[in-house]
């Protein structure tokens, strides 16, 4: 317990170079999140999850008062690397495996107001569009907390969730790793649970793909 609350008060080093392959305004903590979407882990956020809860092996539904709508792959060349949830303005956007926050802001162009966690495992799961935020970088969560309220801010057509599944510098498919809690049940048309995420060290049994360079 001591070594989680230090982990928990102790800031995120930013020791990483300001050279970034990926082109984002802003701060060294968006290097961090450059890196990360590359597969390129930063050690203090590795540390921070490490032996602080066990590997959870599948995702529960993100969105309590949302349905599916856009999925995986979909658009032109299939670039679109999560799934979007549509629901009311305002609604609860909960976490969908336990996790510590390692970015909250809006300097991911077009994603809008962005909530990022690291989980045990060395995957990331990224909440985009939201409105109000809940909690703060550093903080860990636990599986369904709320984490911010479902929004329509940056490159957004409406009121939903952009929900994605990042591992080793890939986008993955997370539908088939939903499964639904109890408050959530039939309010979706997805998150069937077909498959669960056991070996710790190999890719997500679903759909990845690795972001074409723009």
């Amino acid at each position: 317990m001591p070594r989680a609350r230090e982990a928990l008060e102790k800031p995120f080093a930013a020791e990483l170079s300001p050279e970034s392959e990926v082109p984002l305004e802003g701060d060294r903590r968006l290097i961090q999140v450059a890196r990360a979407m590359e597969g390129r882990l930063d050690p203090s956020w590795v540390e921070s999850v490490e032996g602080h809860a066990p590997r959870q092996r599948i995702l529960w539904w993100p969105a309590r008062q949302g349905r599916g709508g856009r999925g995986f792959g979909s658009g032109g060349e299939h670039y679109h690397y999560g799934i979007d949830i549509v629901g009311p303005r305002g609604s609860r956007i909960r976490a969908a495996a336990a996790g510590r926050v390692v970015y909250v802001g809006e300097g991911l162009q077009g994603y809008g107001k962005v909530v990022l966690l690291l989980h045990p495992g060395k995957y990331l799961t990224l909440y985009a569009h939201n409105d109000r935020v809940h909690v703060r970088e550093g903080q860990w969560v636990e599986p369904g907390a709320a984490i911010a309220d479902l929004g329509n801010t940056g490159l957004s057509q409406g009121p939903h969730l952009h929900f994605e599944l990042w591992y080793k510098g890939q986008r993955c498919d997370p539908e088939p790793l939903l499964r639904f809690s109890e408050s959530s049940r039939g309010r979706s048309v997805t998150g069937v649970a077909e498959a669960v995420w056991v070996d710790a060290d190999d890719k997500p049994p679903v759909r990845c793909r690795t972001p074409s360079s723009r």
